[in-house]
Parts: C-alpha cells; structure tokens; sequence
C-alpha cells in the first residue's frame, strides 16, 4: 500500500478515484493502529498497577461527639484508595490539601487523628520541621549525641593504663 500525490495535470478521473480510495484505506489503517496502540497502553497499565489494599477517608466530626439518631456525628469529605506505595510525603500532601480546602470553606479543623503507621506525619510539617517540642528535643540530640561519643572516647582515653610504669602507688 502507497500514498502518492495526484499531478494536478492529470485529467483521468479514475485515478483521481483510486489515490483518494488508496488516502481512505491508509486513513483508515492507521486510524486503526493507533486505537490498537491505545488498547495497548491501556490494557499494559492495567496490568501493571497494584490493587488498592487499604481505603483512606477523611472524616469530618464536632468536638462535642454528641449522639442523636437524628443527625450523624461524623461525615466523610473525602476518600482515596491506597496501594502498597503511599509514601508518607504523599500522605501528607492528602491531609494539607484536605485541610486547606476545609478552611476555605470557612470550615475549621482543630485537630486530625492517626493511626502509628503514619507518626512522622504527626510530628514533622511539610519541610520535615518538627512540629511538637518532643521531637525538637530528639533532633537535637541525635545532632550532638555523636559529641558525647567523642567525649567520652577522649576521656577513656585519659584515664587508660598502657603499661605498668603508669600505675602510681
């Protein structure tokens, strides 16, 4: 199969026919291949995407926690479903954006809950700053915990006996 230009000269309307059936063939095939190449790509991320084995909802609830048959006490705002890969960044990204579409709709949230899985989230912000004065304290002796080390190699050190010349009665 072949694509070629008519010459604008010629005058024989059969092969002015047979170009323009042999453009809609080659139009038609090639339309076809990539809906083919569509399928394709659908079908192979399909394949390779992991199922989702966790559901996350964000729920919205009073202070109070008062029970009325009438009226629910809790209210999904939203939901994702969770895969295998859901690092905490992400994760993080999910409650900020949450929150922030919470407050402007004049909705404010005083405080969100959970589970041990995700505790980094709880005390460290979007930059990785500690939130809570607990982890403060614990960045900064893991900073200087390695001078103690040094120290009290240092000190060791010192008070080493190396040969019996050192003792002193």
């Amino acid at each position: 199969m072949y694509v070629t230009k008519t010459d604008k000269t010629e005058k024989d309307s059969n092969t002015d026919t047979v170009h323009s059936d042999e453009n809609s063939v080659v139009k038609e095939d090639a339309l076809s291949c990539f809906h083919n190449i569509s399928n394709w790509l659908k079908n192979t991320y399909n394949l390779s995407r992991s199922t989702a084995s966790e559901i996350l909802v964000f729920m919205v609830h009073d202070l109070d926690r008062r029970y009325r048959t009438e009226i629910l006490n809790a209210h999904p705002l939203s939901y994702a479903m969770k895969g295998p890969n859901l690092s905490n960044d992400r994760f993080s990204a999910a409650i900020w954006h949450t929150i922030e579409v919470c407050e402007s709709t004049s909705l404010n949230v005083l405080a969100t809950s959970i589970d041990g899985k995700w505790h980094r989230i709880g005390v460290r912000g979007l930059d990785y700053e500690p939130l809570i004065i607990y982890q403060l304290q614990r960045d900064i002796w893991k900073s200087h915990s390695k001078y103690k080390q040094e120290l009290l190699a240092e000190l060791k050190s010192l008070a080493a006996v190396k040969s019996i010349d050192d003792v002193q009665v």
